[in-house]
């Protein structure tokens, strides 16, 4: 296909009612024929040269920013009004993740106070779902008083989508991927340029001239990964920090729902709060979820006090166990017991119909986290707690 033709395609689909001089007889004419894209003048035949239609590249390349901005903005996360902890110093649990923060962040003051322009270091924060890395960059943001831009890594997956993103980034201001390791290999080099040297090279259109790369203000990037080894060694070197963000104990996690409790204004008995963590795996996601399942039982039943028979009957119409665990979670359970020997992970799957990495990343955290089972070379094998918990559950 000639260029004439190629760039007559892109324009079509980017502008279909697009219009174009013609050099002749100097009217205009419409791009988009009746059968799709033309570029002969209706009037005189003229067509233009491929050297004419190159003057029209700068203008298709802007329509394709536009769209991939226009895609970030519809595919950007989009999260519920969050009652998350004002400060650092309001965050319950991870205190070693939360020590190297205050760390990055007293230094990022003392440097402003020193007059230099700086903002706050690259960081990537790894842990399991739910575990509070969303909040923590939100404090991050907060505390450096700059705007944050939330985006889900499957969104930027197309290198122009990435673009558009960091050319909408102001000075100081932070963007977090969470998901970060679902960037493909092809935007993850995109971002090496701009990360080191703050430039990002702009996506020319085919047959054109590679343009000058977008200079970029002093931002900061903050991933969140559930799986650090997806991501490249290469890449993961461009974070300054990188911060384990781990599961809470019971009694965090009692402190942090008692916190969400009395920022929502839920009347929310100690105990409870104590049932609800013990049945939320360490996961602060999980235990906000639950605890809206028991507002919304409490309301149902005329009561504005959330107490353990609250929880208690929250978790029955959920299906959860006395330990919150779901179906599949127990007959994953009881796979072990019936077997003398350590069952491997792709027997479980195929027995709960899921995939393997489903099996490994949203059941059997949980049940490592509770101590019932164990993963061996030779498979997984139940605890004496499993037993306990299934003998107890029978």
């Amino acid at each position: 296909m000639s260029l004439l033709r190629q760039l007559a395609k892109e324009w079509y689909d980017f502008k279909p009612d697009a219009m174009m001089t013609c050099d002749t007889c100097r009217k205009k004419f419409a791009l988009a024929g009746a059968n799709g894209p033309s570029v002969v003048c209706p009037r005189c035949g003229w067509m233009p040269s491929d050297n004419v239609c190159r003057e029209y590249l700068p203008i298709i390349d802007q329509f394709r920013r536009e769209q991939a901005a226009k895609k970030v903005e519809e595919t950007a996360e989009v999260e519920s009004p969050r009652c998350d902890p004002p400060g650092l110093g309001d965050v319950i649990g991870n205190a070693p993740a939360c020590l190297q923060i205050r760390t990055a962040l007293d230094a990022n003051h003392a440097r402003k106070a020193k007059g230099q322009a700086t903002v706050f270091p690259h960081t990537l924060l790894v842990g399991p779902a739910g575990s509070g890395k969303t909040t923590l960059a939100g404090i991050i943001a907060r505390e450096c008083k700059h705007n944050l831009h939330l985006h889900l890594g499957q969104s930027l997956n197309d290198p122009r989508a990435m673009v558009a993103a960091l050319s909408k980034l102001k000075s100081g201001d932070v963007m977090f991927i969470d998901e970060i390791h679902d960037l493909k290999k092809a935007v993850t080099e995109t971002m090496y340029k701009a990360l080191e040297e703050r430039q990002v090279m702009s996506i020319s259109s085919r047959g054109a001239a590679p343009p000058p790369p977008i200079k970029l203000p002093a931002f900061t990037l903050i991933g969140a990964t559930t799986d650090e080894y997806r991501l490249s060694d290469s890449f993961k070197q461009r974070f300054d920090y990188q911060i384990d963000v781990k599961q809470l104990t019971v009694e965090e996690l009692s402190g942090a729902i008692m916190q969400r409790a009395e920022q929502t204004k839920v009347k929310l008995d100690l105990s409870a709060a104590k049932m609800i963590a013990e049945r939320s795996h360490g996961t602060p996601r999980r235990a906000v979820k639950l605890l809206k399942r028991c507002v919304d039982t409490a309301l149902a039943g005329d009561t504005d006090i959330v107490d353990c028979f609250i929880v208690d009957r929250a978790c029955e119409m959920a299906e959860l166990d006395s330990l919150g665990l779901k179906l599949k979670a127990r007959i994953y359970l009881q796979v072990l017991a019936d077997s003398s020997k350590p069952v491997r992970l792709n027997v479980i799957a195929s027995t709960l119909a899921l995939l393997p990495r489903v099996v490994e990343v949203e059941i059997e955290r949980g049940l490592i986290y509770l101590g019932l089972i164990e993963k061996r070379e030779q498979g997984r094998v139940l605890t004496a707690a499993g037993k306990s918990h299934l003998k107890g559950q029978s």
